[in-house]
């Protein structure tokens, strides 16, 4: 800290109910952002607030995104730019002196707060993220589907020429196709989702809600994207693609739910 990291802590007496929920936790922040920290110098107090788009939806990452979501609900958009990571923040829950869980993955990975905490944990529900009825999410992005676009999301998991053969089989004018740069001439006819080079996952990540906009901006039915390792740099592309697929991917054996 400052940066994208999230610690939730057990909440003191003067963190009031509305903040929280009624929880007797709080999730603490320091961001990273000039333009956050000067609203938080002129305020001269902490600041508690949401996300700043709908429920479910697909994450703002730009000022225009924040407009389209909510217009008429908010009186102004203080404009920093667009996000120069593009995921939420990573989220941990503090299990004594020397162990945390990651709740939430980000740009914090495991091996980084690896170097800090000597136990980290990352929570089952992070890549198995079915949860047991009446459980509450401990962290936002939890949910079975989130982040989703109104197009169909298809995440496949094979080797990539399975990928293409399958997807240019199934393309139709209504259908998009979210890939790196060096295999987008596979796909001609098709709107082609750029996510940046092929292995960059850091670009993906910066790229994957406005791609799933641009989706939805151009009426697109269908998205076909590929499903990256649940683990590494990709651990928190994976926890939010797989969501906003609603947690089911295609194999060359069909459908399965994770």
């Amino acid at each position: 800290m400052p940066g994208p990291l999230t610690v939730i802590l057990k909440k003191r007496d003067c963190i009031p109910d509305t903040v929280t929920a009624g929880g007797d936790t709080v999730a603490v922040r320091c961001p990273s952002h000039p333009t956050a920290h000067r609203l938080i110098e002129v305020s001269g107090h902490p600041i508690a607030a949401p996300s700043a788009n709908r429920s479910g939806s697909p994450s703002p990452t730009t000022a225009e995104h924040v407009r389209q979501d909510l217009d008429g609900l908010i009186d102004m958009i203080v404009d920093g730019g667009p996000c120069s990571i593009g995921l939420e923040s990573t989220v941990i829950r503090l299990d004594g002196e020397d162990a945390c869980t990651v709740l939430r993955p980000g740009a914090v990975t495991p091996a980084m707060l690896g170097e800090i905490v000597p136990n980290v944990q990352v929570a089952g529900a992070v890549v198995q993220p079915a949860l047991a009825n009446g459980v509450r999410p401990e962290s936002p992005g939890m949910k079975y589907k989130h982040y989703a676009p109104r197009a169909e999301l298809i995440l496949i998991d094979a080797p990539r020429e399975w990928f293409v053969g399958y997807v240019r089989r199934n393309l139709s004018a209504d259908t998009g196709v979210m890939v790196p740069d060096e295999v987008a001439d596979s796909f001609p006819g098709a709107l082609l989702l750029s996510t940046g080079p092929d292995g960059d996952a850091e670009e993906w990540s910066r790229r994957l809600f406005s791609l799933l906009r641009q989706a939805d901006e151009a009426g697109l039915k269908r998205i076909y994207a590929e499903l990256p390792p649940p683990e590494g740099d990709t651990l928190a592309l994976y926890n939010r693609i797989i969501r906003a697929a609603g947690c089911r991917v295609l194999t060359p054996d069909g459908f399965k739910s994770l």
